[in-house]
């Protein structure tokens, strides 16, 4: 997918890129269990969920669906972990022979996650944006009631084709707001975090949408749950539940809700 509109030149992480549409349930998809009262006053290691380093070393990914146009399309997240706490995340189906033209790239720290950059190689022009220092995301341990926020200034550099064609300087805010029940129906609760953030383009120009003198808002907010099912058992593990966001004008670009952990395909 090539992105050419200016409010989303920046990233397409956990919009539909496989070329499906679904309007059920994944078939085969285990009940949805109520989040265990215990799990909400102890303390959280946030790498377990996003990415579950585990599930992803095991060959497992993400099914879900988004929500955003009202007629749901499928939506996967998987995962290659690739040593030293750097790990990409990728969003095209991972059976499509395109699997890997789009990813993120991001690291965790021994007290932090970071995100330090975004690859779309799927169109005739390959965009790479990328964050020196890495966007501080989320803490490694949390707690309910521990105060957790980071507001701080990163570099961006956009590149066509390996080409700098833009500059910028973002500000950010990144904050754990707590847990919040997700879904009242089954008694599920999940991590709240959000991350705002503000570039101020200061050399270049693109068609793709940066600009020396534009500014692009951006929010988003991931949802970590601590009882995803697995496909095909009866077990359920820490995963990614929702994301929401997009540009900062209340004009969100994905609504996705994951489903299920579901094994990779051979």
């Amino acid at each position: 997918m090539t992105l050419t509109t200016p409010r989303r030149w920046r990233r397409s992480w956990l919009l539909l890129v496989a070329p499906i549409l679904l309007t059920t349930a994944i078939v085969g998809a285990p009940a949805q269990a109520a989040t265990d009262p215990e799990i909400l006053t102890e303390k959280q290691d946030l790498r377990t969920y996003y990415p579950n380093v585990k599930r992803a070393r095991r060959g497992w990914y993400l099914e879900g669906f988004n929500y955003i146009s009202g007629s749901p399309q499928r939506s996967v997240l998987w995962f290659d972990w690739e040593g030293r706490g750097w790990f990409k995340q990728f969003n095209w189906g991972p059976e499509d022979p395109n699997s890997r033209c789009h990813y993120d790239q991001m690291r965790w720290r021994s007290s932090r996650m970071e995100y330090h950059r975004t690859h779309n190689g799927c169109g005739e022009v390959t965009h790479e944006t990328s964050f020196s220092p890495g966007i501080r995301l989320m803490p490694r341990r949390w707690r309910a009631g521990d105060d957790w926020s980071e507001s701080r200034t990163t570099a961006v550099t956009h590149r066509e084709d390996g080409v700098v064609v833009c500059r910028g300087t973002m500000d950010y805010t990144s904050e754990v707001l707590g847990w919040v029940e997700v879904d009242p129906a089954t008694s599920t609760w999940a991590i709240h975090v959000r991350t705002t953030q503000s570039t101020l383009w200061t050399e270049g120009h693109s068609s793709t949408g940066c600009s020396a003198g534009y500014t692009t808002d951006w929010e988003e907010n991931y949802y970590l749950m601590p009882d995803m099912p697995a496909e095909g058992t009866n077990k359920a593990y820490n995963g990614f539940k929702r994301s929401i966001g997009g540009n900062d004008n209340n004009n969100f670009n994905w609504d996705v809700w994951f489903d299920t952990w579901t094994r990779l395909p051979n």
